[in-house]
C-alpha cells in the first residue's frame, strides 16, 4: 500500500516516520527468519550492486555474527557501507582507520567496525543474536531514530561486534545524492548503472544476466545526415 510522509520535502528526505517504517520492515524479516528456523539473513539495499559471485560464501565462511562486504561508489569516492568511528550518541565520527580499510592500507580481511549498513549478513545462530532487533525501540534508548544506528547500538549493547570484509572487490553502491523528485532519482540510478557496466571504469563490471535478452535498440542516426556531440 502507498504510504505518504507529510513531513518529507522530497524522496531524499528521511524523517522519523520513514525510519520507523523501515525499522518495522527489517524487523519483520528477522521475525520471519526466526519463526522458520532460518540461520542467515542477508540484507541488500536496492541501490547496491553485487558483482562478486563468491560474496555470500565468503561472508558465511567468516563465521561472524554480523559482517558486510565492503562496497564502493567508484575508485575515488570515499563513501562506503561502514563507519570506522561512532560517537557515544550514535552519530558518524570521522577517523583515520576508515581510509585504512577503504584503501586496504591494513591487511585485507575482516575488520571490526561500529557500523555496517546497506549490505550485511546476520547469523541468527551467533551468540546473543536471538536478541538482535531493529524494532521496537527500548524506552531507555536515547540515540537517533534511524534503522541502521538503532541496530548497531543494539548490537553494541549485546556485545556483538560488526565486521566489514575488504579482502576483495564485492560490488558498488549508489552515491548519496540529494534528489528532488523520484524521476531524478531514477535517472541517477540509470546513469550509475551504466557507469558500473563499463569495464574500463569499474574494477569488476556487472555481469549480464542469462535471463535477460538484449533489449537495446540498434544504433542509428535517427533520420539525420550526421549527429555531433559537443562536450561543454
Amino acid at each position: 500500500s502507498h504510504i505518504s510522509y507529510t513531513q518529507s520535502l522530497g524522496p531524499s528526505m528521511w524523517e522519523e516516520d520513514r525510519y520507523l517504517h523501515m525499522m518495522r520492515i527489517r524487523q519483520k524479516v528477522l521475525d520471519h527468519a526466526r519463526f522458520r528456523g532460518i540461520r542467515y539473513v542477508f540484507f541488500v539495499d536496492t541501490d547496491n550492486f553485487l558483482t562478486n559471485p563468491d560474496t555470500l560464501s565468503v561472508l558465511v565462511r567468516s563465521g561472524k555474527t554480523i559482517v558486510g562486504p565492503m562496497l564502493k561508489v567508484d575508485k575515488t569516492t570515499a563513501y562506503s557501507n561502514y563507519w570506522a568511528g561512532m560517537t557515544a550518541g550514535g552519530y558518524y565520527k570521522s577517523v583515520p582507520e576508515y581510509f585504512d580499510i577503504l584503501h586496504r592500507k591494513t591487511t585485507p580481511g575482516t575488520h571490526s567496525v561500529p557500523m555496517v549498513h546497506s549490505t550485511l549478513l546476520i547469523d541468527l545462530h551467533g551468540e546473543h543474536a536471538d536478541k538482535l532487533k531493529y524494532f521496537p525501540i527500548d524506552p531507555a534508548y536515547t540515540g537517533p531514530i534511524d534503522d541502521i544506528i538503532h541496530f548497531a547500538l543494539t548490537a553494541q549493547t549485546l556485545g556483538i561486534p560488526m565486521f566489514i570484509d575488504n579482502q576483495a572487490d564485492y560490488g558498488f553502491l549508489l552515491s548519496r545524492k540529494e534528489f528532488n523528485t523520484v524521476s531524478e532519482e531514477v535517472v541517477g540510478f540509470q546513469e550509475y548503472l551504466v557507469d558500473v557496466l563499463i569495464p574500463e571504469v569499474a574494477p569488476q563490471s556487472l555481469p549480464a544476466s542469462e535471463f535477460l535478452g538484449n533489449t537495446l535498440p540498434e544504433p542509428d542516426i535517427m533520420g539525420f545526415d550526421e549527429i555531433y556531440m559537443i562536450s561543454l
